[in-house]
């Protein structure tokens, strides 16, 4: 489990990580993608799209959506290939000063080499604590907390 403390309320956090994510998520199978869009609703898909025809990959299905509580994926995200799934929940817990502390929690099964737990969580921390910390901070406000 990953714990990050964040500027804004759950709701603001719940929507800066869902929708449009192509200015913090930066792992993908093409080149140069045009958009990573999560849909916040059961059955939605987390999408990295290639191009404006369409082209792209389904990297998880949205399993639980609750605006500012939870959001759950189940799906292979950057191990897309392998019989390997995951599921991917997303909490947000308002802070005493009014911020919001998100915990994020990766489950996965299946085909698994020798160390591929330390590279997903490597990965997650990149994307928390590297790419979404900062993100949040600059668009919500605040300071980004030291880790």
């Amino acid at each position: 489990q990953l714990t990050a403390q964040l500027p804004g309320s759950p709701e603001q956090v719940y929507d800066l990580m869902t929708g449009d994510i192509s200015e913090w998520w930066d792992h993908s199978f093409s080149q140069e993608p045009v958009q990573f869009y999560i849909e916040p609703k059961p059955g939605g898909g987390f999408w990295e799209y290639f191009d404006d025809q369409g082209n792209g990959v389904l990297h998880a299905t949205v399993i639980f959506a609750d605006r500012g509580n939870m959001l759950r994926f189940d799906g292979p995200l950057g191990l897309s290939g392998k019989a390997i799934q995951m599921v991917t929940t997303y909490t947000f817990t308002p802070n005493e000063d009014g911020g919001t502390i998100l915990n994020v929690d990766v489950h996965a099964a299946g085909e698994m080499e020798p160390g591929i737990d330390q590279v997903v969580e490597s990965v997650w921390r990149h994307f928390i604590f590297e790419r979404f910390q900062p993100y949040a901070t600059e668009k919500l406000g605040g300071e980004t907390p030291a880790q």
